[in-house]
Parts: structure tokens; sequence; C-alpha cells
């Protein structure tokens, strides 16, 4: 074969190829044969969008800081409304049932201790680190 029948040989096999392909994938190619990709411009930017990192951290930053204190809150409202409640039920309760009485209050004592000290270790860790990171990023 000669270089002439070979480009004829090639047109035509590209031409079966082409035929045989949808419209859409003729388009994609077309296209992607025709543009140039950079890995920094498939996204757009911060100065694009209008977001601004800072911001959007200060936002997240206090929407966990807020829910976090609303967890202690509500912790510290249930703990002392059952502390409420076995205070004003011992004072109904008989003799007989006294001694079980103190032992429930006791393990419950000893619960909202454990709870309230590991939430508040926890919260404070967690309130401590994101703002003292805020603090340090400022500087």
């Amino acid at each position: 074969m000669n270089t002439e029948e070979k480009s004829t040989s090639s047109t035509k096999d590209s031409m079966d190829n082409t035929a045989s392909q949808s419209p859409d994938q003729k388009l994609i190619e077309r296209f992607v044969k025709t543009q140039d990709f950079d890995i920094k411009n498939l996204l757009p930017s911060q100065i694009e969008t209008g977001i601004k990192l800072e911001e959007k951290q200060e936002q997240t930053r206090s929407q966990l800081a807020t829910f976090l204190i609303k967890i202690l809150a509500g912790t510290l409202v249930a703990s002392f409304s059952l502390i409420f409640v076995l205070i004003v039920f011992s004072a109904f309760v008989d003799e007989r049932r006294a001694a079980n009485l103190d032992k429930q209050n006791a393990l419950v004592k000893d619960l909202i201790t454990f709870i309230l000290t590991a939430q508040t270790g926890l919260i404070g860790t967690a309130l401590g680190f994101y703002f003292g990171s805020r603090n340090s990023n400022s500087d």
C-alpha cells in the first residue's frame, strides 16, 4: 500500500467509526478535541463565588458553640428536674420504701455527676479548640 491508499483507508475507518457513534458522542469528542483543560479552572474560585472563607468559618464556629451550649443547658435542666422530682417524691413515700428511695437517690446523684463532668470536659475542649484557633489565626 502506498501513502495515498493508507490515508484513504484511515479516512474510511474514521468515517465508519463516526457513523456508528451517536450524535452526542460526536459532539463530546469534538468538544474535547477543541478544549484545553486546566485543573485550576475547573472549580470556581472564592472570588468568583463571593464566598469568604473566614466568614464561613466564623459562622460554623458560632453554630457549633450554640449547639454545644444548648446540649449542656438541656442536660442541666434535665438533671435539676430529676432532682426536684426525687425530692418531691421522697416527701410522699412511706417508711418501708424510704431505704429503697435512698439507694435510688444516691444512684441518680452519681449518674448526674458522671454525665455532667464528662460533658463539661468535652464541650470545654471543643470550644477551646475552635475559638483558640480563631485567635491564633487573627494574629
